[in-house]
């Protein structure tokens, strides 16, 4: 199970960092507390936890996570004010039904958790609980992206899905960064903006580098232009991207 603080930053800014840290702590009692004996509760970085759980079905650790978001929410954090609380949002992935590799394991958590996010904050996802095959097609897409507060930079794409994009970019992107991006698509000009992952890196020859990025947040009108484009460049393409 991974979990991130829903809007920690507007949280540390109005109460300050002192009651942040503190709130971290409560959180990371409350996940050993929700926890058995043998599992394990880790910081992932910033307000990011890891809760892990060995030899436990999907269905037992979406269970857990549930009691976990019931119980953040729940939290009186400061008698005088309450609006002194917080809300988590969490991803549920599951070995070796989702993955078997550490690293595929957290990436899968972390999409779910991400899907939470972008469906309101606040609740739990299970990975591939609304998996479909999605179409794919090889097209070369000119577009923007931007992590964190940088300037936007140039990329092009290799191929793009409802669920992703590979991109051709000339600088390295970190696994795991998060980024805005905005696809000028060819007909009419439209374009399409939304909030993706870095889930894959590589170098290529003369400085190239290129990265697929899961989709973590697009509004529906953006993803419905998406979707017309990509059944108007490949009509009956049976190729995929999960």
């Amino acid at each position: 199970v991974m979990g991130d603080i829903d809007n920690f930053k507007d949280y540390n800014d109005r109460f300050g960092h002192s009651q942040g840290n503190a709130t971290l702590q409560v959180v990371a009692r409350t996940l050993e507390e929700a926890g058995r004996e043998e599992d394990l509760v880790a910081r992932y970085g910033g307000e990011e936890f890891v809760l892990i759980m060995p030899a436990t079905s999907k269905d037992d650790a979406a269970a857990v996570a549930d009691r976990v978001c019931e119980a953040i929410g729940d939290l009186e954090l400061s008698a005088d004010d309450p609006t002194h609380r917080i809300t988590i949002s969490l991803g549920v992935a599951n070995y070796p039904l989702d993955a078997v590799s550490t690293d595929d394991l957290i990436r899968c958590a972390d999409r779910a958790m991400y899907i939470a996010k972008a469906r309101g904050k606040n609740q739990v996802q299970l990975y591939g609980a609304n998996r479909r095959a999605h179409r794919r097609i090889n097209a070369v897409v000119p577009g923007e992206y931007r992590v964190f507060e940088e300037e936007s930079r140039p990329f092009s794409t290799l191929d793009i899905s409802e669920r992703s994009l590979r991109i051709k970019v000339a600088r390295a992107v970190p696994v795991n960064a998060l980024l805005e991006f905005t696809l000028t698509l060819p007909e009419h000009g439209q374009r399409v903006s939304a909030h993706g992952r870095v889930i894959r890196t590589e170098r290529r020859e003369h400085g190239i580098y290129e990265l697929v990025i899961s989709i973590v947040d697009m509004d529906s009108r953006a993803h419905l232009i998406l979707r017309r484009y990509l059944r108007s460049q490949a009509p009956g393409n049976d190729d995929v991207f999960h």
